[in-house]
């Protein structure tokens, strides 16, 4: 009966407090530090393979935004002949690691990312500047773009016949 009470409506409740009945004697509730300790651990360990795999996501998509955001330039540079009638000059410097439409602003390439030119005839270029121009009613030279760092790679291709830019993983 002392562990009951009576309320204003005359029901029996359990009183409110921090000890219930355990056999003969009384056990304040509550978390022991023990346990307290294993909880934080447990969730530490987690919180440290998250951020771990977060990072590897973060590289990845780095090359990905690097790549849609190339392939978006070339073909505003496209486009940009076609409409004005005029050729489009469109440049990739591996030195300086920027790309852009000439005249206007040049997009960098973050740290983490390298970047490979495969032309035609099968040449690699891995350094110095790349230009590109696009003709109003042509495209431009075939050439492969490749984006990668440790653990991503994608390529840029850009069809000589129609102008076509494709990302492809």
């Amino acid at each position: 009966m002392k562990d009951l009470r009576r309320r204003k409506d005359h029901r029996l409740v359990p009183r409110k407090g921090g000890k219930t009945r355990v056999g003969d004697r009384t056990k304040p509730s509550g978390f022991t530090l023990l346990e307290l300790i294993l909880v934080l651990s447990l969730v530490l360990l987690l919180l440290g393979m998250v951020t771990a795999s977060f990072a590897g996501f973060l590289s990845a998509s780095r090359v990905q935004a690097t790549a849609r955001e190339m392939a978006a330039s070339l073909k505003q540079a496209k486009a940009l002949a076609a409409v004005k009638g005029e050729p489009q000059n469109w440049y990739l410097d591996l030195d300086q690691r920027v790309f852009g439409i000439e005249g206007r602003e040049e997009k960098k390439i973050p740290p983490p990312v390298n970047v490979t030119i495969q032309e035609e005839g099968g040449e690699t270029i891995t350094q110095g500047r790349y230009p590109l121009t696009f003709e109003a009613n042509w495209g431009a030279r075939g050439v492969r773009f490749r984006l990668f760092d440790a653990k991503r790679s994608l390529g840029i291709e850009l069809d000589p016949v129609l102008g076509a830019v494709a990302v492809k993983g």
